[in-house]
């Protein structure tokens, strides 16, 4: 998916698994999409996998320093039930996420920052033009 090719490489690649994976064409491939109008994600951040008692903390800060540009930035919040039965130990970064996206002062928070939220509909349609 174009759309997920960072701009900042180093982003992406510092919180995905790429050995073995060749980045050599990377940018001469980056270029060649946005010369053809493809939406270019300039940073990417994914949820922090904070301790229970710093989720909050942690996505604020997460939040407030976001840089300038487009940002994807993939959450991964499940709502309590079966992911304890399928990863026990870590379960709890997603039933923190999945609570604190759903908490009011939270979205009051998020809401304040000067950030534009979007979903991946907008470059969706920018893609079909």
């Amino acid at each position: 998916m174009p759309v997920l090719f960072p701009r900042n490489l180093r982003d992406y690649t510092s919180v995905l698994d790429f050995d073995g994976v060749s980045l050599e064409n990377y940018f001469e491939l980056l270029g060649k999409l946005e010369s053809e109008g493809w939406p270019i994600v300039d940073h990417f951040r994914m949820s922090p996998w904070a301790p229970k008692e710093d989720t909050d903390r942690v996505y604020r800060e997460l939040i407030s320093g976001l840089p300038l540009g487009l940002t994807m930035i993939a959450l991964h919040p499940t709502q309590s039930g079966e992911i304890e039965s399928i990863v026990p130990a870590k379960a709890h970064f997603r039933t923190e996420e999945y609570r604190l996206l759903k908490d009011p002062d939270f979205q009051n928070f998020a809401a304040a920052q000067d950030i534009r939220f979007i979903g991946f509909r907008p470059l969706r349609d920018l893609l079909r033009k």
